[in-house]
């Protein structure tokens, strides 16, 4: 099948079929990576808890957050890592959830997630 570049109207104006279809599969390419990042966190928290069960629902909600934000952002982690935990505020994880968090969880948190998420990423 042959794909002719066919015009198409949009709100801003006509455009290129093809770069259209072209911007949509990235779009779905990059939302498709986002969900499996994100499964693959939430597989790794539910791993965790195996490990290292919480019978405390609220100490439970913090701990996810402290988390998912450690696995999935660079600035969090960043900012854990040296200790400057004021720095926290403006970024995925409020300082509240953070100091919120048994002090044993967040000790444990990092070594888990470079352990099981990040060793693969840190060696390519």
């Amino acid at each position: 099948i042959v794909h002719w570049p066919a015009r198409i109207a949009d709100g801003r104006g006509i455009v290129d079929r093809q770069i259209v279809d072209r911007q949509e599969d990235v779009r779905y390419t990059l939302r498709q990576e986002q969900e499996e990042s994100n499964r693959t966190i939430a597989e790794a928290f539910e791993q965790y808890l195996v490990e290292r069960p919480v019978a405390d629902e609220a100490a439970l909600e913090n701990i996810r957050a402290v988390f998912e934000a450690y696995a999935a952002h660079e600035d969090v982690r960043q900012i854990i890592d040296s200790k400057d935990f004021s720095s926290l505020e403006g970024t995925a994880l409020e300082f509240r959830k953070y100091r919120d968090t048994p002090a044993e969880h967040r000790e444990a948190i990092p070594g888990y997630v470079w352990e099981y998420l990040l060793k693969d990423e840190a060696a390519a």
